[in-house]
């Protein structure tokens, strides 16, 4: 993704994660859908289908 973005994409991209980043809810938020993935199978699916790679 980042070699198809010029150098201000990059920069406003990198801002734009790092604002996710500086309120410290992110991981919330990720641990919140991954125990619901856990919980329900109809989430399951879904959820793991997208982050396969990140979380084996």
């Amino acid at each position: 993704m980042l070699t198809g973005l010029d150098a201000a994409e990059r920069r406003a991209l990198f801002a734009h994660e790092h604002a996710h980043l500086a309120r410290r809810r992110h991981h919330r938020f990720l641990l919140t859908v991954q125990l619901a993935a856990r919980a329900n199978p109809r989430l399951r699916e879904s959820f793991w289908s997208g982050h396969r790679d990140q979380y084996q």
